[in-house]
C-alpha cells in the first residue's frame, strides 16, 4: 500500500505557515523555530542533539524496555480498557460494517483480562472522562500495553486529582513490516487511517455527554484526527461513517505528530477535526531527526512537511478555532529520538497534558 497523498481543495485559504510558532519559514527552513544550529546545541544538550534517529533505528527498539512505572496498579476509581485492531483488518469502502466487532481487554487485578465491547459500552456512565491513547508506528501489542500504562501512570501520579478516569489503550498494527524504514512508514500511513475509521466507530457510540480525551504520537496523532475528520461528516482514506451521532467535543493532546502540516487547516485532508475539539495540544518537536525526514513518506522531491515537526500555523485558522489550539516545542525537552516514552516522562509535557485529562 502506498502513502495517500495530501488531499487538495479549490477554496481559497491563508498561507499554511500563518501563524506558525517562532515565524517557520520552509523555504529557508525545516525546523519548526527559525534559529541557528548553534543556538540549539548550545540550548539543549549535546547528547540529545546527537541521538540516534529512529529512521536508522527501528523505533520499538529506540523506545527500551517497559519503564517500571508501568507495573503499578492504578488508581481503585479508574478503569483501564484495552481495544485491538491488531486481527480486525482493512474495511472495504464499498461495504463498511457499522459497527465492528473489536477485541476487548480489561485491566483487573494487575493483569488483562478479555472483555468485549458491549462490557465497554455499559461501563461509560455519559460522567466519567474516557481517555485514549493511540500508540505509534513499529509499537507490538505488548509494547503497546506497556506504553499505554506508563503514560497512565505519568498522567496521574503527580496529580492530586480525585476524579475517576477511564484509560483506553488503542493498539493497532504497527509492527515493523519487512523491507526498508521507507517501506515501512509507506504501509502503516494506511493502516493509521484504518485506525482512525475503527477509532471513530467506537467514539460514535459513546454516550452523547461522556467527557472525551484523546492522546496520539506520531501515527497515532495521525489516526486520531481522521477519526475526528469521519465523526464530523468527512471522508478519509475513501470511508465515510455509515451511521453518525452526536459526541461530547473531545479535548486532544497530539505528540510528534505524523501527518502532514496544513491537515488541520480549513479545507485540507483532516480540516473538521478542530470541529470535533473543545482545544488541543500540539507537542512538537523541531529536532526530530525521524520527522525530518517526512517528505521521504511521498518521495525525495517532495516538500511535505510534518505537524509533529513544525507546528501548525494558526493563523490559517479562524479566530474560534484559533483559541482551542496550544503548542508546546519538546525539542529540548525530549531530544531527537522520535520515542514516545521520552515525552511521557518529561514531567512539563505530562504537568501540560494533565490539565487536558483533569481539566478545571
Amino acid at each position: 500500500m502506498r502513502a495517500l497523498s495530501r488531499a487538495s481543495s479549490s477554496a481559497r485559504i491563508p498561507s499554511p505557515t500563518a501563524g506558525r510558532p517562532s515565524g517557520c519559514d520552509r523555504r529557508v527552513s525545516r525546523r519548526s523555530f527559525a534559529v541557528s544550529s548553534a543556538w540549539l546545541i548550545s540550548t539543549c544538550s549535546l547528547a540529545a542533539a546527537l541521538a540516534l534517529s529512529p529512521a536508522a533505528e527501528p523505533q520499538a527498539q529506540a523506545e527500551g524496555p517497559c519503564c517500571c512505572a508501568a507495573a503499578t496498579a492504578p488508581r481503585p476509581q479508574d478503569r483501564l480498557w484495552l481495544i485491538s485492531t491488531r486481527e480486525a483488518g482493512c474495511p472495504n469502502p464499498a461495504a463498511i460494517v457499522p459497527q465492528p466487532n473489536l477485541p476487548v481487554l480489561r485491566y483487573a487485578q494487575d493483569r488483562w483480562v478479555a472483555s468485549d465491547l458491549t462490557a465497554f459500552f455499559a461501563d461509560d456512565d455519559g460522567q466519567t472522562r474516557t481517555v485514549f491513547y493511540v500508540h505509534g508506528n513499529q509499537t507490538t501489542a505488548s509494547e503497546a500495553q506497556d506504553y499505554g500504562l506508563t503514560l497512565y501512570r505519568a498522567l496521574i501520579g503527580s496529580s492530586a486529582e480525585p476524579r475517576p478516569i477511564r484509560f483506553v489503550i488503542w493498539s493497532w498494527p504497527s509492527d515493523r513490516v519487512q523491507g526498508s524504514i521507507l517501506e515501512d512508514v509507506r504501509v502503516k500511513a494506511p493502516r493509521s487511517d484504518t485506525t482512525g475509521y475503527f477509532l471513530a466507530t467506537v467514539l460514535e457510540r459513546l454516550q452523547p455527554n461522556s467527557p472525551l480525551t484523546l492522546i496520539g504520537f506520531s501515527y497515532g496523532a495521525r489516526a486520531i484526527t481522521g477519526a475526528l475528520q469521519l465523526t464530523a461528516g468527512g471522508t478519509v482514506a475513501g470511508r465515510v461513517l455509515v451511521d453518525k451521532s452526536a459526541h461530547a467535543p473531545a479535548s486532544l493532546v497530539l505528540m510528534a505528530a505524523a501527518e502532514d502540516d496544513d491537515w488541520l487547516l480549513p479545507g485540507r485532508r483532516n480540516g473538521l477535526a478542530l470541529s470535533q475539539a473543545d482545544r488541543l495540544l500540539n507537542v512538537y518537536n523541531g529536532c526530530d531527526k525521524a520527522l525530518k525526514r517526512y517528505h521521504f513518506l511521498y518521495g525525495r522531491r517532495c516538500c511535505n512537511e510534518a505537524l509533529g515537526y513544525v507546528g501548525l500555523a494558526t493563523g490559517a485558522l479562524a479566530a474560534n478555532q484559533r483559541s482551542k489550539v496550544e503548542q508546546l516545542d519538546a525539542c529540548c525537552l525530549v531530544g531527537s529520538e522520535h520515542n514516545s516514552l521520552n515525552y511521557f516522562h518529561s514531567p512539563a509535557i505530562m504537568g501540560r497534558a494533565q490539565p487536558y485529562v483533569f481539566p478545571k
